[in-house]
């Protein structure tokens, strides 16, 4: 029998979905919470020999910006344990620990998506210090809005949309 498991939180719009996909199908669903997986095994519950890993990002209680750097680390640790075991227990992932923690990077994402063809949305490829250089700088790429991005997160962490007119 084929069996998934959905790693991630309670009652998210993403997990009851899934669940409701999985009834629907007749695929057995099992539902590991974040906080309960500890990276170094998988729960003697979920047996077969047809396993499948739906990931869901973690939800963070902080909304610190100064914290996000740390979450975003045990984040991808957090992935780099799965990888591992999944290799070691033979499962099978929905979507590649590996390939969620590239795009933990958005710069190197952007860069990955652009490398492909795909469209992405401009950037203003400098460093800007302050509200001033933002400005001249949207006015030189004729930009009226931007979205203010941390290097690194996941979602829509530390994310600001900023938007003027002449």
């Amino acid at each position: 029998m084929r069996q998934a498991v959905v790693l991630g939180n309670p009652g998210t719009k993403r997990t009851v979905y899934l669940e409701k996909a999985a009834k629907e199908t007749q695929i057995s669903v099992a539902f590991l919470d974040w906080k309960d997986f500890t990276g170094q095994d998988f729960p003697e519950t979920w047996s077969g020999n047809q396993r499948f890993l739906k990931i869901d990002p973690p939800v963070w209680t902080s909304c610190c910006l100064e914290e996000l750097s740390r979450l975003t680390r045990d984040y991808e640790d957090q992935l780099k344990a799965l990888e591992a075991l999944g290799k070691r227990e033979n499962v099978r992932f929905l979507n590649e620990p590996c390939a969620i923690w590239q795009l933990l990077d958005k710069r190197n994402c952007k860069e990955k998506l652009q490398s492909l063809g795909i469209p992405v949305t401009q950037a203003i490829n400098q460093h800007v210090n302050g509200w001033q250089q933002l400005l001249e700088a949207m006015e030189r790429c004729h930009i009226s809005q931007v979205f203010l991005k941390p290097v690194r997160g996941s979602g829509a962490a530390g994310i600001a949309a900023f938007r003027y007119q002449r």
